[in-house]
């Protein structure tokens, strides 16, 4: 009988050692899960903060272009001038035959600048034009005879 006694003794401390190793297990897996919940919100909250950040840029980016399309409308156009002068035509060319006939339009950068249109305008007075600042076909005949020859 005694062997018998031993049985059951013997069974309760293998089912009470492995009830322990079960909820042992269950409490580091918790807290390995625990551990993972933190790993997760930390990369969240980095994503959120890069997301602002981008936001931020975009946010940025488009007052910028905004600005450079208010300037854009500020900038003067240009009317082509016949294609049969098409060949001459272009800014430098412009700024050159502007330079020649006495009008100072600044640095020959091939830019339409402020200096640039009140040169224009400056020479369109001086030659009866109307001063509107607009290269047409008028104002680039008389100027283009400037290109090569200095008269002022």
């Amino acid at each position: 009988m005694s062997n018998i006694n031993k049985a059951p003794k013997a069974m309760s401390a293998v089912i009470v050692f492995m009830l322990f190793l079960f909820f042992s297990g269950c409490a580091t897996m918790g807290r390995n899960i625990e551990m993972e919940n933190q790993k997760f919100r930390t990369q969240i909250s980095t994503l959120e903060n890069q997301v602002k950040e981008k936001d931020l840029e975009i946010e940025s980016l488009e007052i910028e272009l905004d600005k450079s399309r208010t300037s854009q409308s500020a900038v003067p156009k240009i009317k082509l001038p016949l294609a049969k002068d098409i060949k001459e035509f272009n800014i430098s060319n412009v700024q050159t035959a502007l330079k020649n006939a006495g009008f100072d339009p600044g640095v020959i950068d091939g830019k339409m600048g402020k200096k640039t249109k009140k040169a224009i305008v400056s020479f369109q007075k001086s030659q009866g034009l109307t001063p509107d600042g607009i290269i047409g076909n008028a104002t680039w005949e008389r100027l283009k005879e400037f290109l090569d020859k200095k008269f002022k």
